[in-house]
């Protein structure tokens, strides 16, 4: 990306409205495909209308926090439904997924990201990491064998079926 260079002296007033439209003319000019990116969503808002409303954050190594607003149109909202079919995971704020966005600018609602796809492998990979980690400190803190030390009921009341599907 090219850097910008700002004059310091302005040869014409203008307004917000033609500012805000050379904005979105060198965001188009710049951006001009669809870019993978990974992300966490911060929020989440299934719109009446069928759209789906995200704000995606993301924190870099030395804790600096990045953020955006993304939209899912409704003609895209069936990635949702494949995404929580492959993966298990339900669609939801604080999970990590990796999307494949367009980059997007009205002068009215400013910048978005269009959400064209979702990679369900990365969110897998994500998501079984966490339980890894979860598993781990549940054994260094002497947690994970004390249900096995406990005496058997003689009459079960309640039962839970876990599997892997």
């Amino acid at each position: 990306m090219k850097p910008m260079i700002y004059k310091k002296e302005v040869a014409s007033d203008i307004t917000l409205s033609e500012l805000l439209y050379h904005i979105g003319e060198s965001l188009r000019a710049e951006f001009t495909k669809g870019y993978w990116f990974s992300c966490d969503i911060d929020s989440i808002n299934f719109h009446t209308s069928g759209n789906v409303y995200l704000t995606l954050s993301h924190k870099n190594k030395e804790g600096k926090r990045s953020s955006a607003n993304a939209i899912i149109w409704k003609n895209y909202a069936s990635l949702i439904e494949k995404f929580e079919s492959k993966t298990g995971i339900r669609f939801t704020k604080n999970i990590s997924v990796l999307f494949l966005g367009e980059v997007s600018f009205s002068s009215e609602y400013g910048l978005s990201i269009k959400v064209l796809d979702i990679n369900p492998t990365f969110s897998i990979g994500q998501h079984e990491l966490k339980l890894r980690q979860i598993r781990e400190q549940l054994k260094a803190r002497g947690y994970s064998s004390l249900n096995r030390s406990l005496a058997h009921p003689r009459e079960f009341t309640r039962v839970a079926v876990i599997g892997r599907c």
